[in-house]
C-alpha cells in the first residue's frame, strides 16, 4: 500500500521534524511529507496540518473538502469552533505536539481503513440513478456528499472526481463563485431555490442550466445541506434568441421592422445627450 502523504504549511517545516520523530516512535503507518502554499494545491481529501496565519481567503472554500487540522498560537474553545465552522477537522496549539501526533495516527489509520473497504450500493444511490436528470447533494459546507450516473455523465467526470470535493476543485473559478455564492444564500435563506448559470463540463463544452435546489434537515432541523437538479436549457435558450431576432427582422426585406425601429429609439433616447 503507497504511504499516505501529509501536507504541511511551509512555515511549519522546523517543528515538522519533532512531530515525525514522535511519530516515528508510535506508529507503524508508512507516511511521508510535503509542503504546500496554497490548498488549492492539495488533492481533495488529502492530510493537512495547517499554520491558521497561513491561510488566506481564498483556501477557505476547499477545507471542507480536505482532512485539515488546524494550528493556532493560543488555543481556545472559541478559536476551535470558528476552524470547525468552516470544514476544517480540527484545532489544536502550535506546540502540542501530542495531541497533534494523535489527529496524525488517527487520519493514517482511517486512510488504510478506507482504502481496504468495499463499497455496498444502497437502495437510495439506486434510485438517483434511475432518475433521467442530473442530481447532486452537498452538506452544510458545500461539499457533493452524492450524485446519480447522469450527473457524472453530464459533467463527463467519473464520480470519485466528483465526490468530497467543492465546486471549485471540478469548475472553472468564475463559475464556481456563482455556484458557491447560490449555495450561501440558499443555507441562508432556507427553503428553495432557481437560478440560470452557465456549465462547463470537463471536453469544455459549456451548457445553459436551470438549477432548482432545496435545503434538507437533520433531525434536529439543523440545515444538513442542500441537493439540486440540473435542467438543461441551452436548445430552449437558443431557440428563444432566434425567435427574438425573428420578430424583430421583416421577412420579405431581411432589415429591421417597425419593433426593431421602436427598441433602437428606446434605446437612444435614454443615453445622455452630449452637451
Amino acid at each position: 500500500m503507497n504511504p499516505s502523504i501529509i501536507y504541511y504549511s511551509a512555515a511549519l517545516a522546523p517543528w515538522k521534524e519533532a512531530l515525525n520523530t514522535l511519530l516515528q516512535d508510535t506508529t507503524h503507518y508508512e507516511h511521508q511529507w510535503l509542503p504546500f502554499s496554497s490548498l488549492a494545491e492539495t488533492p481533495v481529501s488529502a492530510m493537512i496540518i495547517a499554520n491558521e496565519q497561513d491561510l488566506k481567503e481564498i483556501d477557505v472554500p476547499y477545507i471542507g473538502a480536505r482532512k485539515v487540522l488546524m494550528l493556532v498560537r493560543l488555543w481556545s474553545l472559541k478559536r476551535s469552533a470558528s476552524a470547525i465552522a468552516i470544514g476544517a477537522n480540527g484545532c489544536v496549539a502550535y506546540d502540542d505536539l501530542s495531541r497533534i501526533a494523535s489527529w496524525v495516527v488517527a487520519e493514517l489509520a482511517r486512510n488504510r481503513w478506507q482504502a481496504q473497504s468495499l463499497d455496498h450500493p444502497s437502495s437510495l444511490q439506486t434510485v438517483l440513478d434511475a432518475i433521467p436528470v442530473p442530481i447532486f447533494y452537498k452538506d452544510e459546507l458545500h461539499i457533493y456528499r452524492g450524485c446519480n450516473r447522469y450527473f457524472c455523465e453530464f459533467l463527463d467526470l467519473p464520480k470519485e472526481r466528483i465526490i468530497g470535493h467543492s465546486v471549485y476543485d471540478i469548475a472553472p473559478r468564475e463559475l464556481a463563485d456563482i455556484y458557491f455564492e447560490a449555495d450561501q444564500t440558499l443555507l441562508a435563506k432556507g427553503g428553495a431555490q432557481v437560478y440560470e448559470a452557465q456549465v462547463k463540463n470537463a471536453l469544455g463544452e459549456t451548457f445553459d442550466i436551470e438549477f432548482h435546489k432545496a435545503v434538507f434537515y437533520k433531525s434536529n432541523r439543523e440545515k444538513a445541506g442542500q441537493v439540486g437538479a440540473m435542467l438543461n436549457i441551452t436548445e430552449r435558450n437558443q431557440l428563444m434568441r432566434r425567435l427574438e431576432k425573428a420578430s424583430r427582422i421583416d421577412p420579405l426585406t431581411g432589415v429591421g421592422n417597425r419593433r426593431e425601429f421602436n427598441i433602437a429609439v428606446t434605446v437612444a433616447l435614454k443615453k445622455p445627450s452630449v452637451a
